[in-house]
């Protein structure tokens, strides 16, 4: 059964919305030319967990249009943006998109 769009994607719709950092403590990046959020994962077993989230609503990898612009930086972006959010070691930090099958929410 595909998850359903709710929270995450009420996340981003804020922070496109608010455009200010101060506004949503968990919004730690709003980059607005290449449409998307970093915020931080609220699951309690997750402590460094962040997530890139587009800012464009797409349904997920299996969406035609992750292999054009803007969405096909997005793994790159967030290899780049893993820098400051975690700040770990690359040895430490991992990047992953669920599928449509297990994610929990689009």
């Amino acid at each position: 059964m595909p998850a359903q769009p709710t929270a995450q994607h009420a996340v981003v719709a804020g922070a496109v919305l608010w455009k200010d950092l101060q506004s949503n403590p968990s919004c730690r990046v709003y980059d607005a030319k290449d449409e998307y959020v970093i915020v931080k994962d609220h699951d309690s077993s997750k402590p460094q967990g962040y997530l890139l989230i587009p800012s464009v609503r797409i349904s997920g990898i299996e969406d035609p249009r992750v292999t054009s612009q803007p969405f096909v930086d997005l793994w790159e972006d967030g290899w780049s943006r893993s820098y400051s959010y975690p700040a770990k070691p690359a040895s430490k930090t991992a990047l992953a998109i669920n599928s449509e099958v297990q994610r929990t929410e689009n």
